[in-house]
């Protein structure tokens, strides 16, 4: 997220496209970083890949739980 608005670009993970919705440039610039993580760790499509954003976009949303430790 940092990397997209350093260079200007909108954290969306769907969007009015004719050809393909996921195809929003987050989503492609987080589909092409995926590429130097191991190849098990890729998404196979833009789907797949906008789907784990948003799922790691709730996670950070979500307040910590009350069994975790708070650092800093």
């Amino acid at each position: 997220m940092q990397v997209a608005e350093l260079l200007g670009i909108k954290v969306l993970t769907a969007g009015k496209r004719d050809e393909d919705p996921y195809a929003t440039p987050f989503t492609v610039l987080v589909f092409e970083a995926e590429r130097v993580l191991p190849e098990g760790a890729w998404s196979p499509n833009l789907a797949a890949c906008a789907k784990r954003i948003e799922s790691s976009l709730k996670r950070l949303q979500r307040p910590l739980r009350k069994n975790s430790t708070k650092t800093g």
